[in-house]
C-alpha cells in the first residue's frame, strides 16, 4: 500500500529543508498532533504511536538529490517513508 499526500510548496532552499528533515526529531513537525502520541527520537530514527495503538518505528536511511528516505525500524512491519524533492515549476 502506498499513501501519498498532496505536494506542499515550501518557501526556502531545498538544502535547508533536506537538512531539517534528515534529523529524525524534526519529523514530529510533519505528524498530525491529534493522532500521534509518545513520539521519541534519537540520532538514528524515531518511533511514535498512531491512533489505535500501533507503534511506528522509522530509521534514517539516506539523503540524496531525489529526497530523504526513512525505513521501518521494527519487523515485521515494512514502512518506508520517502520525501521527494520537486522543482517549484511542478507546482505551477
Amino acid at each position: 500500500m502506498t499513501i501519498q499526500s498532496n505536494p506542499l510548496l515550501i518557501h526556502c532552499g531545498i538544502e535547508k529543508v533536506s537538512s531539517y528533515l534528515s534529523i529524525p526529531s524534526n519529523l514530529s513537525s510533519l505528524l498530525p498532533k491529534d493522532r500521534i502520541s509518545e513520539f521519541q527520537s534519537d540520532d538514528q530514527g524515531c518511533a511514535f504511536k498512531v491512533q489505535g495503538g500501533i507503534t511506528i518505528s522509522l530509521v534514517f536511511s539516506e539523503r540524496n538529490e531525489q529526497g530523504i528516505r526513512y525505513m521501518s525500524g521494527l519487523r515485521p512491519s515494512s514502512i518506508n517513508f520517502i520525501l521527494l524533492k520537486r522543482p517549484k515549476s511542478l507546482f505551477s
